[in-house]
């Protein structure tokens, strides 16, 4: 596994030349935010890995180009030891990927055959064996059991979710306690910013 400032590097450097933005514009800005002196060279050093970040700059240098604050700080932070909050929040996101990738789509798709199946045979008189009156007769309740699993299954992935946030916010929290005052202030202070520009 290479070194996280090298991958760190690497990750702000392909965003910032997906932004089209030269490393003088993101040194500027970056001065400016945070009232530091910063050259073109020393995003050029913190792109190469030769200079590491702080969380301070971490969190000015996501917003400027347009990255994800929880990505940044996990690369950040990979070798402190995964907590029972990343692993509850792992979980649940995982949990969340199934449903929306695997079992909603599944149950939705069940759901169609069986109305499919039902209007294809409820009217025809050529096939009248017992064995297809009987699943004719179950898929009025084959149907609602289904509508009713799909109907679980979303609110359980958007349950999912939600728990998946607040775990996340809790370790991101955890993160923030580590800081001094001073770190913690500036911080919080850029967050304000940032919400209150969206």
């Amino acid at each position: 596994m290479d070194d996280p400032t090298v991958r760190i590097g690497r990750y702000l450097r392909e965003a910032r030349e997906g932004r089209k933005l030269s490393q003088a514009a993101v040194a500027e800005e970056l001065a400016e935010r945070t009232g530091g002196k910063y050259l073109h060279t020393t995003i050029g050093k913190i792109e190469t890995g030769k200079r590491g970040i702080s969380l301070i700059e971490a969190g000015n240098l996501a917003d400027i180009l347009g990255l994800q604050w929880d990505t940044l700080l996990g690369m950040i932070r990979p070798s402190t030891p995964e907590t029972d909050t990343d692993r509850i929040g792992k979980a649940l996101r995982a949990a969340e990927e199934a449903l929306d990738d695997d079992v909603i789509p599944s149950l939705h798709t069940a759901g169609n055959l069986i109305k499919d199946f039902t209007e294809k045979y409820a009217n025809t008189t050529e096939l009248n064996e017992p064995f297809v009156n009987r699943v004719l007769d179950s898929a009025d309740t084959d149907l609602e059991s289904v509508r009713g699993l799909y109907g679980w299954a979303q609110q359980a992935s958007r349950t999912m979710g939600e728990l998946a946030h607040d775990y996340r916010r809790v370790a991101y929290e955890d993160d923030i306690r580590l800081l001094s005052q001073e770190e913690e202030d500036e911080l919080m202070k850029a967050v304000g910013k940032r919400l209150n520009r969206d």
